[in-house]
């Protein structure tokens, strides 16, 4: 129970944190995938054909056939300007050095697709 916090359990917390955030930012589009029905066609999220995952939503259809494993083939959706998405850009672009857009788009997009994440990150 004490000690040093294991990556398991900083995996865990993450993810607990990004399901809040998606229930926060897109409860509507949450509840009507959990319950398998289809989203609005006002839904901003309906051209990445998300779906749920382990209780969160994730991106769909996106090289369905490639070898890539399953995070960069369905990334984790993050909203726009949420204070989460905000502080994973932010962890990814000081660990990238302080990297340019490019570069730092392209290494969060590994794991996770941030909604507008080019205009997030200015």
């Amino acid at each position: 129970m004490f000690g040093p916090i294991t990556p398991g359990e900083r995996e865990k917390s993450l993810l607990l944190l990004v399901k809040v955030a998606q229930i926060e930012c897109f409860q509507q589009d949450y509840n009507a995938l959990l319950q398998n029905k289809i989203l609005s066609k006002k839904s901003k999220l309906l051209p990445l054909n998300p779906f749920i995952h382990e209780n969160i939503m994730r991106v769909g259809g996106r090289l369905e056939k490639s070898t890539c494993g399953f995070d960069e083939k369905h990334q984790i959706i993050l909203p726009k300007q949420h204070q989460l998405t905000e502080l994973i850009l932010l962890h990814e672009h000081k660990r990238l050095m302080h990297c340019g857009v490019q570069a730092l788009v392209c290494s969060i997009r590994r794991k996770f697709w941030p909604i507008s994440a080019r205009s997030s990150y200015c």
